[in-house]
């Protein structure tokens, strides 16, 4: 059975800086929210949830860029997916964690694979 491997690094390594930006990002998003008051708090929380979830699973899973390029590349996107949701509900310091999780995601469908058994 033929296995795909891909070739660059590019993906893991925009997912590893995607996650050690966002995840710290976050944590500050949340604190910034909580010293505004506790109605921007409730309302802004759902939006700092996704944007956790989505950081640690775009730093998780850029990790399988070179072994699993599809099942790290999707993952990748649904990570841009989740940092790009809270984008929108106004988390503003998570728009480089969504252009690196979405750019990883797009090279990592783009790149070339090689065969291996």
């Amino acid at each position: 059975m033929k296995k795909l491997r891909g070739r660059s690094k590019v993906p893991m390594i925009l997912g590893l800086i995607g996650g050690l930006i966002g995840i710290p990002c976050t944590l500050l998003s949340f604190k910034m929210t909580q010293a505004a008051g506790a109605e921007i708090a409730a309302a802004v929380q759902i939006y700092l949830y996704f944007a956790f979830v989505g950081c640690a699973i775009g730093l998780v899973f850029s990790f399988l860029a070179k072994r699993k390029p599809l099942l790290a590349g999707t993952m990748q996107l649904v990570a841009a997916a989740c940092v790009g949701l809270s984008v929108i509900g106004s988390l503003v310091l998570n728009v480089p964690t969504f252009l690196l999780f979405l750019i990883g995601a797009v090279v990592t469908f783009a790149q070339e694979r090689e065969v291996y058994q």
